[in-house]
C-alpha cells in the first residue's frame, strides 16, 4: 500500500475490494481456505484481493502462452484420482500441461511495517523449507525414474 495512504482511506480501497465481484474462473472463495481469508480481512490493517487453497490443473498450451487463454481440460481443488486425468489426455488437443499451484494468497496490507510483520519472517522459514524439500522431491523422483527405466 502506498504509505501515504490515510487509515481512512485504506478503509475505503478494503471495503470497495471486498464488495466487489470475483473475477476468478471459480466465483468464489475456496471453502478449504474461507476461514483464513476472513480471519485475514477481519484485521483491520490487511485484507485479501486474490486467493487459490491449492490446486490441480490439466491445460492445453496456447500458442500466446497466456494462461488466460489456456484451454482448461480439468482443476481440482481437492485431491484427484488417475482416472480423472487419463480421460481429458488426447494428444489431438496439442500441448497439455499438468500443474500443481500450491496456496496463493494476495494480502493488502496498510503499511510496509505490516507487510514486513507479517511476511518476511514467515516467508523466509517457509521459502527454505521448500527448497529443502524440493531437493528431497527431484532425488527420490530420479532415484525412482532410475529404477522404472533400468534394464
Amino acid at each position: 500500500m502506498n504509505q501515504k495512504c490515510t487509515a481512512s482511506e485504506f478503509c475505503n480501497i478494503k471495503k470497495q475490494v471486498l464488495q466487489s465481484v470475483d473475477f476468478s474462473r471459480k466465483g468464489s472463495i475456496d471453502d478449504a481456505i474461507l476461514n483464513l481469508v476472513e480471519e485475514i480481512n477481519d484485521r483491520e490493517e490487511f485484507f485479501t484481493t486474490s486467493s487459490c487453497s491449492g490446486r490441480v490443473i490439466l491445460y492445453c498450451e496456447s500458442s500466446q502462452k497466456q494462461k488466460h487463454l489456456c484451454q482448461w481440460l480439468f482443476v481440482s481443488h481437492d485431491p484427484i484420482t488417475e482416472e480423472a486425468l487419463i480421460k481429458e489426455l488426447d494428444p489431438l488437443r496439442g500441448d497439455i500441461i499438468l500443474k500443481f499451484e500450491p496456496l496463493i494468497l494476495h494480502v493488502q496490507c496498510f503499511s510496509l511495517d505490516y507487510a514486513k510483520k507479517l511476511y518476511v519472517r514467515f516467508l523466509t522459514k517457509k521459502i527454505n523449507e521448500k527448497m529443502d524439500e524440493n531437493r528431497k522431491r527431484t532425488k527420490i523422483f530420479f532415484e525412482k525414474f532410475q529404477c522404472m527405466f533400468s534394464r
